[in-house]
């Protein structure tokens, strides 16, 4: 929570305390909790070719593409979530409405 707080540059009481922005926090942070790395399966002891080598080198970079991508998608997410966050902060007013006191952050 305190870095999603620290990144809209709100409080973490104010997520904790305000239904709409915990649920998506916790809702992202679930979403991604889910998804489990996949492992590359231990080599035996002394067994590894130079083909077996570089078809797990192959494994693993196309893991690591697929997890940048991953990640990619994950920070667009935050992104929205953010200025969700923000936006439920800072309420557009009526132009008749004056706010009582300017906002501190």
């Amino acid at each position: 929570m305190s870095s999603v707080a620290a990144e809209a540059g709100v409080s973490r009481n104010f997520i904790y305390t305000t239904p709409e922005a915990r649920d998506l926090v916790l809702g992202a942070r679930t979403e991604f909790a889910e998804r489990r790395p996949q492992s590359l399966p231990k080599s035996k002891a002394g067994g590894s070719t130079d083909a077996s080598l570089r078809t797990r080198l192959a494994a693993a970079l196309q893991e690591i593409r697929s997890l940048t991508d991953a990640l990619e998608a994950e920070r667009a997410k935050n992104a929205t979530l953010i200025a969700e966050v923000v936006a439920l902060q800072n309420p557009v007013l009526p132009p008749n409405v004056l706010p009582i006191r300017e906002r501190r952050f």
